[in-house]
C-alpha cells in the first residue's frame, strides 16, 4: 500500500501564523486557515468521503516554529471504515518550538464493524512551548457497538528531545468491559510551563464533578486527562473545559 505523505509548516510573521508550505496527499485535505482575534491559524482537516478506508496509510508533518498558534481540527467525526484484508494508518509527527502552541483537537473517532486501526503520534517540544493533544474513540455504529476489531494507539512527547510520556493502549470488543458501560473514551494531554502541580490538581477537581473521569501530573509541566461516558461531544467538551479551552476558540472549534 502507498504512503500519503503530507506536511504542514507554519511560521509567525507580522504579528500572525500563517502556513508558510504544504504538501497533502489524499485522502487528507486541509481547508485554508481561519484566523484567531491575534493572528492565531486554525486549520480544518477532511477525506473527500468523511471516512478512511482499509488499506489507508496518513502520515502527516507538522512544524510549527517559534512564536506560532497553531489548532488543527477535523471537520467532523472520522468513520473507520471496516478492514476485510489489511488496516488503516495514521501517523501524525509534531515539533513545536520556542514560545509556540500546537493543538490538537479532533473530533471523536468511529469504528465500523471489523475496523483495524493503528495511530502513532510524537510530538517534540520546547521548554518553553506548549501542546494539547486529544482523542475521543466511541463504540462504533448505531446498532453495532464494539463490533471493531481492534484500535491500536500509541504517543510520544519530548521536551527538549527527552521523552516525559509514553503512552500505548489498544481497544477491542475484549477491552469493552474496562469502561464501565460506557461507550466512549477520551484523553488529553496538555504540556507547558503552566502546568504545575497545583494547575494538574485544579483540573482533577474540574473533573471530579463527573463520574470516570480524572487529571494527574506529567513530568516538567504537563497534565493528563481522561474520561469515560455515552456521547463524545459532551466528553470532548469536559476535557476541553477542564484545560481552559481558550474563548475565541469557541465560535471557530466548539468544544
Amino acid at each position: 500500500m502507498s504512503i500519503a505523505h503530507s506536511y504542514l509548516t507554519f511560521e509567525y510573521r507580522n504579528g500572525h501564523t500563517v502556513l508558510a508550505a504544504s504538501h497533502v496527499e489524499l485522502p487528507l485535505f486541509v481547508q485554508r486557515p481561519l484566523r484567531g482575534p491575534h493572528g492565531e491559524a486554525v486549520v480544518v482537516m477532511l477525506s473527500p468521503s468523511g471516512a478512511l478506508f482499509d488499506g489507508d496509510r496518513l502520515d502527516l508533518q507538522v512544524t510549527c516554529a517559534a512564536g506560532t498558534d497553531v489548532t488543527l481540527t477535523t471537520a467532523s467525526a472520522t468513520k473507520l471504515n471496516r478492514c476485510p484484508r489489511d488496516d488503516i494508518r495514521f501517523d501524525l509527527h509534531v515539533e513545536v518550538r520556542g514560545g509556540a502552541t500546537f493543538r490538537y483537537v479532533p473530533h471523536e473517532l468511529i469504528p465500523f464493524r471489523d475496523t483495524h486501526y493503528r495511530q502513532r503520534i510524537s510530538l517534540d517540544i520546547d521548554a518553553d512551548a506548549r501542546a494539547w493533544l486529544l482523542e475521543v474513540a466511541g463504540a462504533g455504529q448505531t446498532g453495532a457497538a464494539f463490533t471493531y476489531a481492534r484500535l491500536d494507539f500509541a504517543t510520544t512527547l519530548r521536551r527538549d528531545q527527552q521523552v516525559v510520556a509514553r503512552e500505548r493502549f489498544c481497544m477491542s470488543p475484549e477491552t469493552a468491559g474496562q469502561l464501565q458501560g460506557r461507550t466512549h473514551y477520551a484523553g488529553l494531554f496538555a504540556l507547558g510551563p503552566e502546568w504545575d502541580p497545583t494547575s494538574a490538581r485544579q483540573v482533577n477537581d474540574r473533573l471530579a464533578c463527573e463520574p470516570l473521569a480524572g487529571a494527574s501530573t506529567l513530568p516538567g509541566g504537563g497534565v493528563v486527562a481522561r474520561a469515560v461516558g455515552d456521547a463524545a461531544q459532551s466528553l470532548r467538551g469536559r476535557l476541553l473545559r477542564a484545560v481552559d479551552y481558550p474563548a475565541w476558540l469557541t465560535s471557530l472549534v466548539p468544544p
